[in-house]
């Protein structure tokens, strides 16, 4: 999955959801350094990541370091610029919603 997700070039959809993983499993661990890595270099994929699934796994990872306990500021840091760069590039859920459901 790691190969997957850091693999280059034009690959199948799958491939950006698997790269939230790295980020959102060590999130959940506690592994904030491992966290922290994996969500700077989601922050600058945003602009390029077409699929709504795997943004939602990328605010997830977030989120987690959010909520997380003694999180160092660098993580949290990394977490923040993450959610900011989905703000910008994901559409608000309920419009979303709306647009999939011909409102």
């Amino acid at each position: 999955m790691y190969g997957a997700a850091r693999a280059g070039g034009e690959g199948p959809a799958y491939r950006v959801l698997f790269a939230a993983e790295p980020a959102r499993v060590p999130a959940r661990a506690g592994d904030w350094r491992e966290a922290g890595t994996a969500l700077s270099a989601l922050a600058e994929a945003v602009p390029a990541v077409g699929s709504v699934r795997a943004l939602r796994a990328m605010g997830d990872a977030a989120r987690l370091v959010g909520s997380g306990r003694r999180v160092p500021r660098r993580t949290r840091d990394a977490a923040t610029e993450l959610t900011l760069a989905l703000r910008v590039e994901a559409p608000p859920m309920g419009r979303a919603r709306r647009a999939g459901q011909g409102l």
